[in-house]
């Protein structure tokens, strides 16, 4: 039998060109934070309760931003503590990068007690299949039922459907404001409500990274925005604020959802820290 010789330094060449090319042979999983910080201030000097932010005075070197998501922290060391380092946060439950409960938006006061709070979210409700929708180089980037229809055979098993409108980059400027941005026209919300009572899709969530699901026309008739049709009517989670998700145009891989919300009995929703992993 002719024996083979095998050249060690070619063989070796080629698998290190190959994972150059390829990482995901060894970095089987990829892991990226979506959700945008939240900037906190000291309060002001004229706060009774120290509730007030100083939008001139930010904690540790956070950069002021005006007008957005302001968060009061009156943190201080506190010696007869031993030394620990404390103090409270004051902020809006729908601060910065955060998720939206079924009782956000409540049709009658005395709705608001059987509609879930965020304490109530589930696991299964928290984290799901992602399926992404990249709207980015569309002059008109509203989310239509025809975009829905060409991605409807993915939106099954709890799935998250997150859309990038490429709206973090202006984070923090008046181009920012939910005045201007795209989202989820009416028309839309009401094809996937009736996706959803024919049970073709299966969806747990809706994630963006604009202000509100929302466009603000909707908002003329609250009860057949996404707000009123898929949050509060049909338990499907909302998540706006979401930080910049350029990396994620790029990847090629199946990429789960997972947000971590604070578990507030009763609150209508939480500032979130929100992942997702990919294989």
């Amino acid at each position: 039998m002719k024996k083979i010789a095998l050249n060690l330094p070619l063989f070796w060449a080629v698998i290190i060109f190959i994972l150059f090319i390829n990482p995901q042979i060894i970095f089987a999983q990829r892991y990226y934070d979506i959700g945008r910080p939240m900037v906190a201030f000291y309060p002001d000097s004229i706060s009774t309760r120290n509730m007030h932010p100083n939008l001139s005075n930010p904690f540790t070197s956070s950069d002021s931003i005006l007008k957005f998501d302001p968060v009061t922290y009156t943190g201080k060391l506190h010696k007869e503590t031993y030394g620990f380092f404390r103090g409270n946060l004051f902020f809006d439950d729908h601060t910065g990068t955060h998720i939206d409960a079924p009782n956000h938006y409540v049709y009658k006061d005395g709705d608001r007690k059987k509609l879930l709070s965020v304490g109530e979210l589930t696991v299964d409700q928290l984290t799901g299949p992602l399926v992404f929708l990249d709207m980015s180089s569309r002059n008109d980037r509203n989310v239509y039922p025809e975009d829905i229809k060409a991605i409807i055979d993915q939106l099954q098993n709890g799935a998250w459907l997150v859309v990038n409108f490429d709206l973090a980059k202006h984070y923090g400027t008046e181009s920012y404001s939910t005045k201007n941005t795209p989202g989820f026209p009416e028309e839309t919300c009401q094809y996937l409500a009736d996706l959803i009572d024919n049970k073709i899709i299966n969806i747990a969530g809706i994630g963006s990274d604009n202000g509100s699901t929302d466009i603000v026309p909707n908002f003329k008739n609250p009860e057949t925005s996404c707000h009123g049709l898929l949050l509060s009517k049909r338990n499907i989670l909302l998540i706006e604020g979401m930080g910049s998700l350029l990396e994620l145009t790029k990847e090629k891989g199946n990429c789960e959802l997972i947000v971590a919300p604070l578990k507030i009995i009763g609150g209508s929703g939480s500032p979130a820290r929100v992942f997702v992993r990919c294989e």
